[in-house]
């Protein structure tokens, strides 16, 4: 008998889940369920590729303003792959194979690079950059994605187009892209990153050049040393305790003193 309930209760679930299914990808609401996948999917992703970044160390906390970010571009792309659908099915109706062809190639060629472009122009507004930088930003990053996308999705629009309705095709397109999602977080924050800080490790070391002389590290070393210590800040008018102006007057001076130091004293060896 408890069994019997058991399975009851489990058909009754069923039964309610698929009846609000049914309410949410009607054409009443479809257009805020679609938003609503893009938004919850996309921040998803955001949040998997943070979490890997803390765990190799990259960044410290998840930064729920990043996530943020991704949430609001979501509130745009969203519709935008709505209504996107809808045209596609209805200027080519039915599953036939040469129409199945004809949307994928018109989804690759026209709406993944619009779909591109908005997310790094809406990410670039959100990140407060201007329009050079955007522009710049869509060069570099834009040929990533573009490339990336033209390896997973022509496939997966196979199956999207072959047998899924119009009304589930955003849900299994924010599916698929659940991944995807996760490496276009990774383009927008970590790429631009990563390619800086390889373009500072290769940058030479003036100790490490071949032309440098023993002679010279150890005059270089002595200046760093010796340059000036805390005492003489402390006596001297650039100092000045809990300020941030005279925190880079500290700096500025002791780059403008060690510079004076070094030619001094690389002039008087050659000489």
């Amino acid at each position: 008998m408890a069994s019997f309930a058991l399975k009851l209760n489990k058909f009754a679930l069923f039964r309610y889940a698929k009846a609000k299914t049914a309410v949410l990808f009607s054409r009443k609401y479809l257009l805020l369920t679609n938003t609503g996948i893009t938004v919850s999917l996309g921040c998803t992703g955001d949040v998997m590729q943070q979490k890997y970044e803390v765990i190799c160390d990259r960044q410290n906390q998840w930064n729920p303003f990043r996530t943020k970010k991704i949430f609001i571009s979501g509130l745009f792309i969203g519709p935008t792959c709505h209504y996107w659908y809808l045209l596609l099915d209805r200027i080519f109706p039915g599953r036939k194979v040469a129409v199945v062809m004809k949307k994928i190639l018109i989804d690759q060629i026209v709406f993944s690079p619009v779909n591109i472009s908005m997310f790094l122009v809406i990410m670039g507004y959100l990140e407060g950059m201007n329009g050079k930088q955007i522009l710049q930003d869509m060069k570099e990053k834009g040929l990533t994605l573009l490339k990336a996308e033209w390896i997973v999705w022509p496939p997966a629009q196979m199956i999207n187009f072959f047998f899924l309705p119009t009304r589930f095709r955003v849900l299994y397109d924010n599916t698929v892209s659940l991944g995807f999602d996760v490496y276009y977080s990774y383009v927008m924050y970590r790429m631009g990153k990563e390619e800086k800080s390889e373009d500072e490790e290769s940058e030479p070391n003036v100790c490490d050049t071949k032309e440098t002389t023993e002679n010279d590290k150890d005059i270089i070393e002595d200046l760093t040393k010796n340059t000036c210590n805390f005492t003489d800040w402390k006596s001297s008018n650039f100092y000045s305790e809990n300020t941030k102006l005279d925190t880079i007057r500290h700096e500025l001076y002791a780059c403008s003193l060690f510079s004076h130091k070094l030619a001094k004293a690389l002039q008087s060896r050659d000489r």
